[in-house]
């Protein structure tokens, strides 16, 4: 989103001493935001893989935060859906795929973000300060049951998360209200909530509601088109890979459509339909290879071996 130049001035820990906005929160062990603070600082940062993270007892502290506002939100009816997920990286001629394994301290990581932005959304609505506000409606329905299946159909049932300059509800998050405020770097509507953070700590004239509903609303325009430029595009690659390097491996039924399922692929992050040609169950595990992709389709097709 910014030139390269500003990313690598501003990127946490790509420096020695690094610019950033802290928030110093004071959260109860159940997980009640009891306080927040916001102030503009500059910090060392020592960047760990999450799998580092696991073994260094001074986030002792960061891990009890995060667990009491997981279940706090659980509490409130957030949804947990832990999809498969993998990184997808162009480096030169190579493409890899890397499978993220789903390490406690990517929890830590995902609720501390949750938490600042929370607490930004609080602060925002205390002080009335306009802000860019991330809501979702609660998903059509619950889905019973367990493994991947039911988080599939779980996901299907989720309604679009909406960008809006007034506060409401974040269903899926199990939040009363909530604000994107962590990528300032990449995200549009992050860089202007600390634009009015730091406004309003300076003593500044702030974005008005309407020039901030203004910005909201040519972000909220371009939301679905930005989303699916993503989507495409890790597909894409993901499909060169296949070409370039083939596939068998496990794959998890998570639908079945008639004579076809639907297999989800925890190693490349993909899902396909796939012809059935036994009777399998949900969350069953089967081996799976590529066949071919359809590139201008954007489609890959699979056997089941």
């Amino acid at each position: 989103m910014l030139p390269p130049g500003v990313t690598e001035a501003l990127g946490l820990g790509l420096n020695e001493v690094s610019p950033a906005l802290t928030f110093e929160l004071v959260v109860s062990e159940e997980g009640d935001l009891l306080e927040e603070r916001v102030y503009p600082s500059w910090v060392r940062v020592q960047r760990l893989t999450y799998k580092e993270a696991l073994d260094r007892p001074e986030l002792g502290p960061l891990r009890r935060l995060a667990e009491a506002f997981h279940r706090k939100r659980l509490a409130q009816g957030a949804l947990d859906l832990f999809l498969p997920e993998v990184k997808v990286r162009v480096e030169g001629e190579e493409i890899r795929i890397t499978p993220l394994p789903p390490y406690p301290s990517r929890l830590w990581v995902r609720e501390a973000m949750l938490l600042a932005g929370y607490a930004a959304a609080h602060l925002a609505l205390r002080e009335g300060l306009p802000f860019p506000f991330a809501t979702q409606e609660a998903p059509s329905r619950r889905v019973e049951g367990e493994g991947l299946a039911a988080m599939w159909e779980q996901r299907k049932a989720l309604k679009r998360a909406q960008l809006k300059a007034v506060p409401a509800p974040h269903k899926g998050l199990g939040l009363p209200f909530y604000a994107q405020v962590t990528s300032p770097l990449r995200r549009y509507l992050d860089l202007v909530a600390h634009q009015q953070l730091r406004a309003w700590l300076k003593g500044g004239r702030p974005l008005s509601q309407k020039e901030l509903l203004e910005r909201v609303g040519a972000a909220e325009a371009v939301a679905d088109a930005v989303r699916e430029a993503e989507r495409k595009s890790k597909l894409h690659w993901t499909l060169l890979y296949l070409q370039e390097k083939g596939y068998e491996g496990p794959g998890v039924l998570v639908e079945r459509r008639g004579a076809h399922g639907v297999f989800l692929l925890p190693e490349l992050g993909l899902s396909a339909q796939v012809a059935l040609s036994q009777a399998l169950p949900l969350n069953a595990e089967a081996r799976l290879r590529f066949l071919e992709a359809d590139l201008p389709a954007l489609e890959a097709r699979f056997a089941l071996v």
